[in-house]
């Protein structure tokens, strides 16, 4: 059996990942392959550190909302550390220091930072890596007031794709089908999760949903950044904010073999 063989809203893992992830669809418009889209949220982390000598007085204080230029695009299809490499002449790492830049209420918390830690393509093994499709992930360029499609393994989702309406004009992809049903739209941690990320949130209860980063940057504002909010449909956070956690999803080879049947866990395993 393959991988386009499963129905969507099955439940995948990679061999070497403690990462659960749903097939969310096959051969969604504008993707290749089948796209899978985490089953919940796997840690805390901001979007784009504060840009401390940035002369534009907002992006100092919150970090850029474009989300081609983040960290976290970046972090996200790196692999091995030392993965930082400044997208722009005003760009900083997500180090501790560099968050904490923005002082608030979350201070006493940490600050969730990942400069230091393995690209995320480090968290797969080889053979799943290698099914990943290198996709043109299409994202707000405000400064042109357009679409642009940026290059990306691993990527979060955006308002479009998870059928969340905004006030923006522009479109960032379409629905994914398992977003047919809104209470997809909604993650928790999973134990197993948080062991392989290493993340102990501060507050946490089993079951707990969290709210996540979207890609889509609030219009007209260049530090605030749209999430999935764990009541309402969504809201916005400047983009600095290491409390909100992470959703991933990616595209990868429908080709890819699977077992007969899940495991006891009613997983199938692949790569």
């Amino acid at each position: 059996m393959i991988l386009t063989q499963l129905p969507i809203g099955t439940k995948v893992r990679g061999k070497n990942s403690g990462i659960v992830f749903m097939v969310g669809e096959h051969e969604h418009p504008g993707y290749r392959g089948t796209t899978l889209v985490a089953d919940n949220v796997i840690g805390q982390i901001c979007l784009d550190a504060p840009e401390i000598n940035n002369p534009n007085e907002r992006l100092r204080m919150t970090g850029y909302n474009y989300y081609a230029y983040s960290n976290l695009h970046q972090w996200l299809n790196a692999t091995g550390k030392n993965w930082f490499k400044p997208m722009h002449e005003y760009d900083i790492a997500p180090s501790e220091n560099n968050i904490a830049a923005r002082r608030n209420f979350y201070d006493k918390h940490g600050y969730n930072a990942y400069e230091k830690r393995p690209g995320f393509l480090s968290w797969f093994g080889e053979a799943f890596r290698d099914a990943i499709y290198e996709s043109d992930l299409p994202c707000i360029d405000k400064k042109k007031y357009c679409i642009e499609y940026i290059k990306a393994k691993i990527f979060i989702l955006s308002t479009a794709e998870i059928r969340v309406n905004t006030s923006a004009p522009l479109l960032e992809g379409s629905k994914i089908t398992i977003f047919d049903e809104f209470r997809n739209r909604y993650a928790a941690p999973s134990a197993e999760g948080m062991l392989n990320a290493q993340w102990f949130p501060a507050y946490y209860n089993p079951g707990q949903l969290f709210s996540y980063w979207l890609r889509t940057p609030k219009v007209n504002d260049e530090g605030f950044t749209c999430y999935a909010h764990n009541g309402n449909p969504y809201s916005y956070k400047f983009a600095c904010f290491p409390w909100l956690c992470l959703r991933p999803a990616t595209n990868v080879d429908s080709s890819l073999p699977v077992p007969e049947s899940a495991n006891i866990r009613g997983l199938y395993l692949i790569g």
